[in-house]
């Protein structure tokens, strides 16, 4: 939605201190008085946003309550919006730290998890060959007659790139 991502916009702006808390405050007014749903996202989006910064400067106090009474209508708001304002209501009782940690943070754990797997042999799954990292350990790839040579410092396979007979120099 082109929407959400020029509210996202208008709040990094805020937060480099390009706009000012005063019409933050007046985009927050807007957005709450038109109520329609893709008015509320927005508000979500925008507080998400910027709530710590200006929170700082302005108290926010009047905004969360109606927010809060918005979120307990059901029926005229649709769940995924209303569940969108209770999370930035709890977000804010939080003192703005999010519920999840980073995701790339539990990519990484992970894919580490992952790669201390130890292989099962070079079995095939539905006629596909497995995972290299599955098939070989590091030091059996060193000693079989491979086409990787390793690098003295890190010891991670590159492959050695021979000429082609029909290169132009």
């Amino acid at each position: 939605m082109k929407s959400v991502g020029i509210i996202r916009f208008i709040g990094e702006l805020f937060n480099q201190q390009i706009l000012t808390a005063y019409i933050m405050i007046r985009c927050l007014k807007h957005l709450l008085s038109e109520g329609d749903e893709k008015s509320l996202e927005c508000l979500c989006i925008l507080i998400t946003t910027i709530g710590r910064e200006l929170e700082k400067k302005q108290s926010l106090i009047h905004y969360f309550v109606k927010m809060e009474e918005l979120s307990m209508k059901r029926g005229e708001i649709s769940n995924r919006v209303r569940f969108m304002l209770q999370d930035v209501v709890e977000l804010r009782n939080r003192n703005w730290k999010p519920r999840r940690d980073d995701s790339a943070e539990r990519l990484s754990i992970k894919f580490r998890k992952k790669l201390k797997r130890k292989p099962q042999g070079a079995r095939c799954h539905k006629g596909r060959l497995p995972p290299i990292a599955e098939t070989y350990e590091l030091e059996e790839a060193k000693t079989q007659e491979t086409p990787l040579a390793y690098a003295a410092d890190n010891k991670v396979p590159t492959r050695e790139l021979k000429p082609t007979k029909n290169a132009a120099h």
